[in-house]
């Protein structure tokens, strides 16, 4: 794998809880914040970062179809 998955600059500029890998943590820390105008701002940033990353995909990884990615990382699913 030439690389972490995602870059840990990107993952740090994404705010919490969106940045929180387990779903469940995440589901739960996102159910606390109180609805609001800054809340929908943070949110629209965490999406366009990442998916800013995925546009750029093919540039990192060319035509490989696994991104990347080891052969253990398909095996599990």
């Amino acid at each position: 794998m030439p690389g972490p998955w995602v870059a840990p600059e990107i993952l740090a500029a994404v705010p919490i809880p969106w940045r929180l890998a387990d779903p469940v943590e995440r589901g739960k820390a996102t159910r606390e914040l109180l609805p609001g105008p800054q809340q929908r701002i943070e949110a629209l940033r965490a999406l366009g970062r990442c998916l800013a990353y995925l546009v750029h995909v093919r540039d990192r990884h060319g035509d490989e179809p696994d991104w990347g990615l080891p052969k253990a990382f398909f095996d599990d699913y």
